[in-house]
Formats: structure tokens, sequence, C-alpha cells
């Protein structure tokens, strides 16, 4: 130790630099906290409804398992069930039971013909004819009946097995993401907020351009930074959820996420100048500063 140091003025330092560190630590706290997590969104109503356990019925969407809509099966099970319908000789069960109640009048006018004893073998023969007729008749309108009953349970089985099939409540968490990744392109795809979204602000250094018309967009938004942001997010926030700390192939491709959202996050900002496609991501995604901000270390 130096001789000519003066140990109070060395004690004043120590303790002006420990002073100094634990103010740019308090610093730093404060401004992570103001950054917020670079992982996770901030809770959305959006945000909310991505999550594996969120219900169905919340997400107001017709949407079925296998890209299949309720309308379309519903059209389809309509449909199978008029072409596998049994060709009947009666258009309702209305006709087919004043039938019956018709063929079964007849049938005991010549039961009580066929009672009385002073006939001729000719109109007795023509009686039972009229019988014979009439039970054929009732027997074929049973067995048709019979044919719609069976046709009618095995419509009813197979409508129950589709619903079992297409029900997202019993998918794999694949499918819970496929119907996440469909609800990004149709909640941020510019083919629909194009019309509710207005333009960015103007540019400040370079003199504004021309009109010019825009092309007719052919199909539904799919690759642009808002649908991409998108459904990065809903692959992080599930992923997060699952990773163990033992995990190095999810904590790789978690952090693959992290920055390749980051570098869309810093593109979007720069080419829309903050403008309203920026504040619809952030207000419904739950953007964060430090998902986009500075430099993003995953522990």
């Amino acid at each position: 130790m130096n001789k000519h140091l003066d140990p109070y003025r060395a004690e004043q330092a120590r303790q002006r630099r420990a002073a100094n560190l634990t103010r740019q630590a308090a610093i730093r706290k404060t401004e992570d906290a103001s950054l917020g997590d670079p992982i996770r969104s901030r809770p959305t109503p959006f945000i909310e409804s991505l999550q594996p356990n969120a219900s169905l019925e919340s997400l107001q969407t017709d949407a079925l398992n296998h890209y299949i809509k309720k309308a379309e099966i519903q059209h389809t099970l309509e449909r199978s069930k008029w072409l596998t319908e049994p060709i009947t000789s009666t258009s309702n069960s209305e006709n087919e039971i004043e039938m019956v109640q018709q063929l079964q009048v007849q049938y005991d006018k010549a039961s009580e013909a066929m009672a009385s004893a002073e006939l001729d073998p000719e109109h007795r023969q023509e009686l039972v004819n009229q019988q014979k007729e009439a039970e054929a008749a009732i027997g074929r309108i049973k067995e048709e009946q019979k044919q719609r009953r069976q046709h009618q349970i095995r419509h009813d089985n197979a409508a129950e097995a589709m619903a079992r099939i297409v029900d997202l409540n019993m998918g794999s968490g694949k499918d819970r993401t496929r119907l996440n990744i469909q609800r990004c392109i149709e909640e941020f795809g510019r083919h629909n907020t194009d019309k509710d979204l207005g333009p960015k602000p103007a540019s400040t250094q370079t003199p504004p351009r021309e009109a010019t018309d825009v092309p007719i967009r052919s199909g539904p938004d799919t690759g642009s930074s808002e649908v991409q942001i998108a459904i990065l997010t809903a692959k992080i926030n599930v992923l997060v959820n699952n990773v163990r700390n033992k995990d190095k192939h999810n904590k790789r491709n978690l952090r693959l996420l992290v920055h390749k959202r980051q570098k869309l996050l810093a593109y979007l900002r720069r080419k829309e100048r903050g403008g309203p496609r920026w504040q619809n991501i952030v207000d419904r995604l739950g953007i964060n500063d430090a998902m986009w901000k500075g430099e993003i270390s995953l522990s």
C-alpha cells in the first residue's frame, strides 16, 4: 500500500464508487422495468385468446379443425343425407299416416265383408285380393318408415363422428397453433386492415411522392411484417411457457424466434414511422420496447 495515500480519502473514494454502482443498478433496473419483458407480451384480449387454455367460445370464430368451417360441414352433412336417403313412395310422414289409416279402413271393411256367409266366390276372391293389397301396402309403408329411421340413426352417428373429428377441443397443440396462425392472418393481414388503418405519417426528410394507383390485392395477406410479427408472437408465448431448464433445443428455438421478431419490429417501426400500423400491433399484441430496442440476451 502506498504510504502517501491518506486512508480517509481512500475510504471516501470507495464509498463514492459504491454509491455510484448502487445508483447505476437502480437506474438500470428502472429502465429495464420501463422497457418491459423482451419475450412475453403484455396481457391484451387478443394475446389472451391465443393461449392454449383459452375457451373457443370466446374466440368468436366459426373455424374448426382441418381448415373446415361450420357452414361447410353443415352443407356437406345435409347433402350427404339427401344423397343417401332411401327412396319412398310418400314424401312426408303425414301422408304416410293418412295412407296407413285409409289402408287400414279398407282392410277392416274387407274383413267385415268376408265374414258374411252370403258371398259368391267371385266377390269373395275380390275382397281377398283387396285385403292382400292393403296388407302389402301397409307392410311396404312400415318397411319404408323403418328404413328412414335407420337412415336417420346412421346420419346422426355420422354427424356426431364428424363433429368430434373437427372439434378443436379434441385436437392437438399443432391444431390450436394452426388456428392461431389463421386468426393472425385475418386480424393483421392488410387485406382487412387497409380498410380501417390510415396511412403512415409523411416523411420530413424526403419530398412527398405523387399518388399512384395501388393494384388490387389478389388474395389474403400472409407475408407482411404485421402478420409475421403476430405469428411469431403467438409461437413465442406458447414456447416460453413450455421451455424447461435443460431444454437446450427449445431455448435455441426461442432465441431465434425472439431475435427474428426483433428485426421485424425494428423494420416495421422504421418503415411505418410509428404510424397506425405500428400502433395497432403494439396495442393488440402487447409489444414492449424491450422486444425491439437494444440487445436481447436470453440466459
